[in-house]
């Protein structure tokens, strides 16, 4: 069987009837950033921290889809350290400036999550997410951007394993539908869900 790559994953997450609910946009204000630094994701539930700490793994491709220049994650999170921009609930302007200066970048993404829940079967089963991407500009850390998903995913009944088809009983999404069920793993859902949200941000052409 041909293996998916992110690309593909990512235009069946858009193009098939997603379980996307409450989509929530603000428009882009100000001129679009050129390089972003990706913030370790907040959760804004308690208890979701340990679930979401590998939430912005591949936020950094996602953004190069659309033109932007992005720093490893790795080597941001501890730059972010360094300059004190972790160490409030919100990053202080002041430590965002010094951000900018030491890191070459324009904007900050911030990656909030309200829900993250993973069933899986022990193969990846159903998935429940509200997750919310806000672009801060570095300069003066207002908000410059912000895209909010929310929906579920479940893997259709398979008669041969006999899969439950949503253990977790997810709250049905505001829009209807379904994901493709070729999901493997929980981080192809992570992927999927960073490009599908950086599909909105303007593309850099600098």
């Amino acid at each position: 069987m041909r293996r998916r790559t992110g690309a593909s994953i990512s235009l069946a997450f858009l193009c098939v009837g997603c379980a996307i609910g409450g989509v929530q946009q603000t428009p882009f204000t100000g001129p679009a950033p050129s390089a972003v630094l990706v913030l370790p994701p907040v959760s804004l539930r308690e208890g979701l921290a340990a679930e979401i700490r590998g939430l912005a793994a591949g936020a950094e491709r996602a953004l190069a889809g659309r033109g932007y220049r992005c720093m490893p994650i790795g080597a941001g999170y501890d730059l972010a350290r360094r300059c004190g921009a972790l160490d409030t609930e919100q990053p202080e302007p002041d430590a965002l400036r010094r951000l900018r200066d030491q890191a070459g970048v324009d904007a900050v993404l911030r990656i909030e999550v309200s829900d993250w829940r993973i069933a899986s079967d022990p193969r990846l089963t159903a998935a429940t997410w509200d997750v919310t991407w806000r672009l801060l500009s570095a300069a003066t850390g207002a908000q410059v951007w912000a895209q909010r998903l929310q929906g579920t995913w479940s893997r259709p009944y398979d008669s041969q394993d006999h899969l439950v088809r949503d253990p977790m009983e997810p709250q049905p999404a505001e829009i209807g539908g379904t994901l493709h069920d070729g999901f493997r793993s929980e981080q192809e859902i992570i992927l999927a869900l960073h490009q599908a949200a950086c599909a909105r941000l303007p593309e850099n052409r600098q």
